[in-house]
């Protein structure tokens, strides 16, 4: 009994791969803005928004703070820790 290998990567996963690439490539990592367009301009042609403040997060940063201070002597590791915020 003879086997065949199974292609790894089909023509449409190569594709979506190489457009991928291709994205990141062209695409700032600090903005995620089109790098031909934000190397184009200098920083006077931006205007940039408010912040704003999600909720949920400060929620979690909040309990994450607290869940730190009552366990500093504990072994536990905060990058372990799973956190979710529900809307009451």
């Amino acid at each position: 009994m003879a086997s065949q290998p199974e292609i790894e990567w089909d023509e449409q996963e190569r594709a979506w791969m190489l457009a991928l690439a291709l994205y990141r490539e062209r695409t700032c990592d600090g903005c995620g803005r089109d790098l031909a367009e934000t190397t184009e301009h200098d920083a006077e042609a931006y205007r940039v928004s408010p912040p704003h403040r999600c909720g949920a997060c400060t929620a979690i940063e909040i309990s994450q703070d607290a869940y730190a201070d009552a366990y500093k002597s504990s072994s536990a590791r905060m990058g372990a820790t799973r956190w979710r915020a529900e809307l009451r």
